[in-house]
């Protein structure tokens, strides 16, 4: 227990997923969290089990307003900020014939633009206090290639480039502030359920269970990648700047 304690966090997509399970291990270890999501409904229910260690924020990501108004709202109550988990992000099922350019460009504005303003303005935050991190949600889809996901792995792979510059420009400002990769594989999440529904039909999400194998790679769970998350928020990874946290239950060997 205490591998966070006195830690801010703040995280986007904190009402479902992977973000809300990430949540949920800071605050058992010590941390205080800002949750932030689009859906503001969802991420309050989130928070409120939490009392005064969290607070709720509604937040898009593709809205740069949002980032320093949010940001400083979150420092602003808790008096710090230590750590940014940029975890808001959208799957939308396409190949390269039938993917429509309206649908590419939904995907790039929530995952990589979201990415870019996170960087941009919590760079700052985080410097101004003496340092921090950000954490980055990439995908081992950066890695690979999915006929019927070409928009999501293409994106992913923009995501991955980003942080990695993201982490040398901190470097070389010597601001403190250190930029690392999570890189879930195929996680049982409302996310992943919606792409195995769409590739095998109503429901199919439902026959799966964690440790097997799907037609994207061995499934794991959200608290799978939480553990990978409380690792990167703890003093455990101050070596790790740049780095790649690949959580794929061996999908990418």
């Amino acid at each position: 227990m205490g591998r966070c304690e006195g830690k801010v966090v703040y995280i986007t997509g904190g009402a479902s997923g992977i973000g809300k399970e990430s949540a949920a291990w800071l605050v058992r270890e010590g941390a205080r969290v800002a949750l932030a999501d689009i859906n503001e409904a969802a991420v309050k229910a989130v928070a409120e089990p939490y009392g005064d260690k969290a607070i709720c924020l509604r937040h898009d990501v593709t809205n740069e307003a949002d980032w320093p108004a949010n940001l400083e709202a979150a420092r602003s109550h808790f008096g710090k900020l230590d750590v940014v988990v940029n975890c808001a992000g959208i799957v939308v099922p396409g190949n390269p014939v039938e993917m429509t350019l309206e649908q590419w460009r939904r995907v790039f504005t929530v995952n990589v633009d979201g990415s870019f303003l996170c960087g941009k303005h919590a760079i700052p935050v985080l410097a101004a206090q003496g340092g921090g991190q950000i954490i980055q949600f990439c995908s081992i889809a950066s890695y690979s290639a999915a006929s019927g996901l070409i928009g999501y792995c293409a994106s992913k792979a923009a995501v991955r480039s980003l942080y990695k510059s993201q982490a040398k420009y901190c470097k070389e400002q010597a601001n403190g502030v250190r930029v690392n990769g999570v890189f879930p594989g195929p996680i049982l999440t409302p996310m992943t359920n919606n792409v195995l529904d769409g590739a095998m039909g109503a429901g199919a999400h439902e026959q799966f269970k964690p440790g097997q194998a799907s037609p994207f790679g061995v499934l794991g769970a959200a608290e799978d990648i939480a553990a990978g998350v409380l690792f990167l928020v703890s003093d455990e990874s101050k070596y790790a700047n740049g780095t790649e946290l690949m959580l794929d239950g061996g999908t990418t060997l």
